[in-house]
This record gives C-alpha cells, sequence and structure tokens, in this order.
C-alpha cells in the first residue's frame, strides 16, 4: 500500500485528548471579590508586581489613565495576559529606543 493512501490517524489533539479545565476558575480566583475601581492606580501596580512578577511603574506610561488601570486590571486577573503586556510594551520600547539610538 502507498504511504499516502494509508488512513489517517488523526490529528494529535484526536490522538491525546486535552483536558484544559474551565479556564475562568484558573484565572486568580482571589481577585474576584476585588472592587478594583476603588483601588489607587498604586494599589493596583503593587498588585500587578505581586502577581506578574514584573514591576509596572515605569511601563504602559503612554497609555490613557483609564486603559493603563485596565491593563493593569487584566493582569492581576490573569497573570499570562500581563506577562504578554509587559512583553509587548517592553517590545515596542526597544523599538523606539533603537530608533532614538539610530540602529
Amino acid at each position: 500500500m502507498n504511504p499516502l493512501e494509508q488512513p489517517s490517524k488523526g490529528t494529535l489533539t484526536e490522538q491525546i485528548p486535552l483536558d484544559l479545565g474551565d479556564r475562568e476558575e484558573e484565572v486568580m480566583p482571589e481577585t474576584k471579590g476585588i472592587d478594583f475601581e476603588s483601588l489607587e492606580t498604586t494599589e493596583l501596580e503593587r498588585l500587578f508586581r505581586e502577581k506578574v512578577g514584573y514591576d509596572p511603574r515605569m511601563r504602559f506610561l503612554s497609555q490613557g489613565e483609564m486603559e493603563r488601570r485596565d491593563t493593569l486590571v487584566e493582569g492581576i486577573r490573569d497573570p499570562t495576559k500581563g506577562k504578554d503586556a509587559v512583553a509587548l510594551w517592553d517590545a515596542n520600547d526597544d523599538k523606539i529606543g533603537d530608533a532614538w539610538s539610530g540602529r
């Protein structure tokens, strides 16, 4: 039998069952009772630093205040999104620095 004519064994995800669970349950359940609207920006920055592991004080400054707060809250609720936001911010900041330095 020609190898190209063999029956498909399915995709990798069909071969290995993948249980990701309920994503909503896994995303920082202890943040559900927090009233983020009542917190000062400095408190949001502290929580972001605790949950995400990066200091946001010198990041996201070009965003408007509400957009910056939304970014901080999103990172507190889901640290993976917070790390993604930091990586994107740092990458864009590097591009700006390279442009100024002539690289």
